[in-house]
């Protein structure tokens, strides 16, 4: 399937290994040519690429998207958005990983803390 080289890495494990790629390749022939994003709903083109990277290798700009929970969506922005500039599925995961950091370590140095609560008598 063109432009989805170099997904799986060994240090992943089975999570996007064969049977993955199998499912993401069966979901990417299933797909219309224009279909909405799973998580904003703008329309995205199926054939979408990237710029080229350092190693000159052009990806495809929508990724399988899944929630938290590992089931998949469907097809979302990698990229930014033409319409509303979002790349959902990074925002996303991002925003994921900054919520599991807050909770672990507390807010940014620098960021404003909640006030103390006072004792209500």
């Amino acid at each position: 399937m063109p432009g989805f080289r170099g997904a799986y890495r060994r240090h992943h494990g089975d999570r996007y290994g064969p049977p993955h790629q199998r499912s993401r390749a069966a979901a990417f022939a299933a797909l219309p040519e224009h279909s909405p994003c799973a998580r904003c709903g703008h329309d995205m083109w199926k054939h979408a690429k990237t710029k080229p990277d350092r190693a000159g290798i052009t990806r495809s700009a929508i990724h399988y998207d899944h929630d938290e929970h590992g089931t998949y969506l469907g097809f979302s922005h990698g990229t930014p958005c033409p319409t509303c500039g979002r790349s959902c599925n990074r925002d996303a995961g991002a925003a994921k990983g900054g919520r599991v950091r807050a909770r672990k370590y507390g807010p940014w140095r620098g960021q404003r803390r909640q006030p103390p609560s006072l004792p209500s008598w």
